[in-house]
Parts: structure tokens; sequence; C-alpha cells
């Protein structure tokens, strides 16, 4: 009889080749995935992160591609980053240090407002709940998507006219 081992894959995202697979003891296979970014709606993204081997040597090649000689039974698990996306906006005249991008899960991007001469940082709105706030910057805490505004106002002036004769107009 042949000697056969099964090499078991798991992915949480995206279409594994093989998928889970019988082959020869000694088989070499090339494995890998499909589609390395993954996109739920327009605010969530999963990004292929690399794979892992248990019960076998294996060579990592990329994120997205490892190869193995199966002399074992063997657990190929991937790994996946989720990243969210950041939208930064201005309303006013001013802008924000950041521009709009995906961000990792987890991370803290600090975003810093500076106005325009002749206006000044008025206030963050947005998703900025768990976002800590100091003066013109803010930290997006990035547990979720976010959608965040740096406001900013024009500088008004108040002039006073005293005469010493007659209204002043």
């Amino acid at each position: 009889a042949l000697d056969t081992q099964t090499l078991t894959v798991v992915s949480a995202h995206g279409a594994a080749s093989p998928g889970t697979t019988n082959a020869l003891w000694g088989s070499p296979l090339a494995c890998y995935l499909t589609n390395a970014t993954v996109a739920s709606g327009s605010t969530t993204q999963y990004l292929a992160n690399g794979g892992t081997v248990l019960s076998n040597t294996f060579t990592p090649v990329s994120a997205t591609n490892v190869t193995l000689t199966l002399t074992n039974d063997a657990l190929l698990t991937w790994a996946w980053r989720t990243n969210y996306w950041l939208q930064t906006t201005v309303s006013g005249s001013g802008a924000v240090n950041v521009a709009s991008a995906w961000q990792g899960a987890g991370s803290n991007v600090a975003i810093v407002a500076t106005a325009s001469n002749h206006w000044h940082f008025a206030g963050w709105s947005g998703a900025t709940n768990g976002c800590p706030q100091a003066g013109n910057v803010i930290t997006a805490a990035m547990t979720q998507a976010r959608a965040l505004t740096a406001t900013f106002a024009l500088d008004t002036q108040t002039l006073t006219v005293v005469s010493a004769h007659g209204a002043a107009s």
C-alpha cells in the first residue's frame, strides 16, 4: 500500500490552492492563495499575512505562497490581517496630515489639523467615539472604519469705532 499523507488547509478568507488534499509521502506541494485581498463592503478588507504549517517543514515563499514536501499529516493555516478604511475630510479652509487610506486594525493614527491663514480649527466630527482628542490632534483608534472631518471657521474681528464728535457710522 502507498503511504499517503493529508494536508489540511484552513483559511478564513480567500481561495486556497490546493485545499485539503491527500498526497503520497514525499510529494512536493506548492500552496498559495488566489486572492490575497478580500473586501467586505467598502470599509473593511482582509489582507493575506502568510501561512504556517504544523507537523511538516515548509518554506515561506511570500505572504500568499508556501512550498513543502509532505512527509507527515500537516495543517496549513493561512493568516489574515484586517484593515479598516480611514476617511479624512476638511470643512472650511485648512488641511489634515493624513490622507484617506486603509489602516491596520488595532493601530492608532494621529491626525493633525492645520488651519489656513485667517481661519482657526473649530473641532472634529464624524466617528470620533473612542478617539482621544487634544486641541487640533485626534488619535484615530482603528477598531472600526472611521470617517473624520476637521472643521475650520473663518476668523472674525470686531471693530469698535469711537468718535469724539457726533455719531459714528
